[in-house]
């Protein structure tokens, strides 16, 4: 019984792995992520630099409590996520009322109000750890966001000087 779960575990987590790779990989061709994430194995025709990276980032998450895993990316969703969720339907009825609104929020804009505090709180009380980790990928997304617009950019200034 204990290899079976050892082989559905590995087998979920290649399914996984091999899933996820191809994420970067779509983004890459259609331009909206780094090229080389769109590359293909020249014999077996599948995404190996995305496969590589997905694999070799998800290296160290090996060494951490499931425990840990949960808490921290739940607080990774909470800072990169759901909070900006609560900003996004006061900031959009506010600066733009021209693009169309078919929902109603009762008592508006409390609801959002009071989810942005509550969330707000899950974050800071959640372990230090999980927080750090929230603003360092929060940085890390960043940092990659601005190199991919430099690598754009540059692209650009190729193509348009060749």
């Amino acid at each position: 019984m204990t290899g079976l779960i050892i082989f559905i575990a590995a087998a979920g987590l290649y399914a996984t792995i091999l899933g996820y790779s191809r994420i970067p990989f779509a983004a890459a061709r259609e331009g909206d992520f780094f090229h080389v994430f769109s590359r293909v194995h020249p014999t077996k025709h599948f995404p190996h630099v995305s496969l590589v990276v997905i694999g070799a980032v998800s290296i160290p998450f090996c060494f951490f409590t499931l425990g840990q895993l949960v808490n921290w990316l739940m607080q990774v969703q909470i800072l990169l996520r759901f909070i900006w969720q609560c900003a996004a339907v006061i900031l959009l009825r506010r600066y733009r009322p021209d693009i169309p609104q078919p929902f109603t929020m009762w008592l508006y804009p409390l609801p959002a109000l009071l989810s942005l505090a509550l969330w707000l709180y899950i974050f800071f009380t959640g372990p230090l750890e999980g927080i750090v980790f929230s603003f360092a990928f929060l940085g890390a997304t960043v940092i990659a966001y601005l190199l991919f617009l430099r690598s754009r950019v540059e692209e650009q200034v190729e193509e348009g000087g060749t």
